[in-house]
């Protein structure tokens, strides 16, 4: 399961609402063996001058997807959310920027459930 951690990865509030959801979601879905949470790497927020992302060390990345084979898709999708646009710095960057954040995922692995009966938390970061 992805969804963003305790913090809404900027704070936003619907996105510290979608993370309390999946995370209880999670605890109730005994199939679901792993949580993830979307991050960024503290070296990609100084790299970009970043300054509204909460980053993580870099070495907590657990996860990273390349999503360049789907940048069109996900711009896309991304331009549907009309309310958001201005409110995202990143939106407003060069493309080369825009491509450095978002044509890669980061993820944090918050969660393993080992067995429906034995839950494992490997790591429990921003209250999940």
């Amino acid at each position: 399961m992805l969804t963003f951690g305790a913090d809404g990865l900027s704070g936003h509030p619907d996105h510290v609402a979608i993370a309390q959801c999946a995370a209880e979601a999670f605890r109730r879905a005994g199939e679901v063996t792993t949580l993830y949470t979307v991050t960024v790497p503290r070296g990609v927020t100084e790299r970009l001058g970043m300054e509204r992302i909460r980053p993580v060390p870099d070495e907590a990345i657990t996860l990273t997807v390349d999503v360049m084979p789907a940048w069109e898709q996900k711009m896309a999708a991304i331009r549907c959310h009309a309310t958001q646009l201005d409110a995202s710095p990143m939106m407003q960057a060069p493309v080369e920027q825009q491509r450095r954040f978002f044509g890669t995922e980061h993820f944090v692995r918050a969660a393993v459930r080992q067995s429906d009966r034995d839950f494992l938390s490997v790591v429990l970061r921003d209250g999940l």
